[in-house]
């Protein structure tokens, strides 16, 4: 029988205005970030299509393309 994870998520909370603290207290507490990261590396099978696992392709090529310019630009902006 396969066994699947189940991870339990932090929820979502909903505001209009989040202050600086706010948004420190989120990113420097672990406690928060641990569902999700669970979660990303857990056995939890998902129905992809084909579609969605070419645009995650495309978006990794992009992003890679970006930051080899990026590198590029600072190394012949330099010399």
């Amino acid at each position: 029988m396969l066994e699947v994870a189940t991870t339990e998520l932090p929820p979502l909370m909903v505001e209009e205005e989040r202050d600086w603290d706010w948004w420190k207290e989120v990113v420097m507490d672990p406690g928060r970030w641990r569902g999700v990261v669970e979660d990303l590396y857990s056995e939890r099978r998902i129905d992809l299509r084909m579609r969605d696992a070419s645009i995650l392709a495309l978006e990794g090529a992009v992003t890679g393309a970006a930051v080899a310019a990026g590198v590029v630009f600072l190394l012949l902006r330099r010399s």
